[in-house]
């Protein structure tokens, strides 16, 4: 086997198992295991400082080139991360949780993904999250209809986990999760069925990996695979999550009404096809509000308190990782379900405008930037990404780490494009 063959087999096989691990900590029963002997955060760490050495390998990238090609998006990143430290307080015992957030796996990441638009390989890593998704997508779905609808197996297994507090969590050989709590166990067509949440501890967090693959497949694949869609379309459909089907749905009109948009004489039956989904989008997003198991009075007192704590210290916030202040300015009905649902909201009361800006800033950036230069599919998938962002919870986990890191990657293009003609 030649060497060529060698690196190319290291690289997919690191590529792959980073992409898992990114998966996995997000939010994942196993990435909160109790008395865990892995974490998934310092494996991923490695992971990628060893991509990050092999691409530099295979590519023939020296110190010099790696240094002009990932300088500017780099330091500019750390250089706001130093300043935020400087004013912005960290909750007593996160500081190192901080370091390795964004002083570590952040520029690695940026690194990371500048070194795949050199090789104009710009989606890589999402195309490998995706396809791990898609194991994952598969495997949940056989499970769930196999033992939460037809009965034809039983969870075999107790699982202890950390979410919300220590809890003991029904599985089927740690391969699907099972949990006998009011909110994933509803009414359908009259009989009483599991949410799948597959190897997540709850449905919505199952639901941000489908999503950020169903807009991967949707929107960055150069030819969209229909059998994918509809195997994502499926598995978040048999999450029941309403949240879930709005943003999967909403994509596909994107899709649909951009694609029908450009061909001239069908503009007219483009906005008639918009009405109907609009009506159809605003159908499910009452369910939700009516039928949601109080998701939508949660999702709106989060953000109000979300609001309300970062008003007392706008600009710097009330401290990484400090709850506190959010937790006071629930509602009532919220003291025994203090379990935040957005991202957004987080960032904002803890660090303020200005860590606010370090998220929103390159997705803000980057979604002018591709569609100015005609990259209107790229801009959706900004746009949807910066969705999840508002609407879900993975603030400080590393796939949100990834996402910001390859928003990021844009800063600095045309310095490159000068040098080497095209990045």
């Amino acid at each position: 086997m030649r060497l060529a063959h060698v690196k190319e087999y290291l690289i997919i096989i690191c590529e792959y198992a980073l992409a898992f691990l990114v998966v996995m900590d997000c939010n994942s029963i196993y990435a909160n295991l109790i008395d865990s002997p892995y974490n998934m955060q310092h494996l991923a760490l490695v992971l990628s400082v060893i991509l990050v050495t092999l691409l530099c390998w295979y590519n023939g990238i020296g110190y010099g080139k790696l240094v002009r090609i990932v300088t500017c998006p780099v330091i500019y990143v750390i250089m706001w991360i130093l300043f935020l430290m400087v004013f912005m307080k960290i909750q007593p015992g996160y500081t190192g949780s901080y370091i390795k957030y964004f002083l570590l796996f952040l520029p690695i990441s940026i690194i990371l993904f500048k070194i795949y638009r050199h090789m104009k390989k710009h989606y890589q890593l999402f195309y490998r999250t995706s396809d791990i998704v898609m194991v994952l997508a598969i495997m949940s779905l056989v499970m769930w209809l196999m033992i939460a609808v037809l009965g034809l197996a039983e969870p075999n297994i107790v699982i202890r986990t950390n979410w919300g507090g220590v809890q003991e969590v029904e599985s089927f050989f740690g391969l699907y999760f099972q949990r006998s709590v009011q909110m994933e166990h509803i009414k359908f067509l009259g009989v009483g069925v599991y949410r799948n949440i597959g190897l997540y501890p709850e449905s919505p967090m199952f639901n941000i990996v489908l999503i950020l693959s169903f807009y991967t497949e949707l929107f960055l694949r150069e030819k969209i695979k229909y059998g994918r869609l509809s195997l994502l379309s499926l598995t978040i459909i048999s999450t029941f999550s309403i949240l879930g089907m709005i943003f999967s749905f909403g994509g596909l009109c994107l899709k649909a009404v951009w694609t029908l948009w450009n061909k001239k004489k069908r503009k007219v039956i483009v906005v008639g096809i918009l009405a109907v989904l609009l009506i159809f989008l605003r159908i499910l997003i009452g369910y939700k509000r009516i039928y949601g198991s109080g998701s939508y009075s949660m999702h709106i007192d989060d953000l109000l308190s979300c609001i309300r704590a970062w008003a007392v210290t706008p600009i710097f916030g009330n401290g990484f990782e400090n709850y506190d202040l959010i937790y006071e300015n629930m509602s009532q009905f919220r003291k025994e379900s203090t379990g935040l649902t957005t991202s957004a909201g987080v960032v904002l009361a803890q660090g303020g405008l200005g860590l606010l800006g370090l998220y929103l800033f390159p997705f803000i950036m980057g979604g002018v930037k591709n569609w100015r230069e005609s990259k209107r599919e790229v801009a959706w998938w900004a746009l949807g990404v910066l969705g999840l962002f508002l609407t879900f919870i993975f603030t400080y986990r590393f796939l949100m780490l990834w996402l910001l890191a390859f928003a990021y990657s844009w800063i600095g293009d045309k310095q490159e494009e000068l040098r080497n003609g095209s990045i």
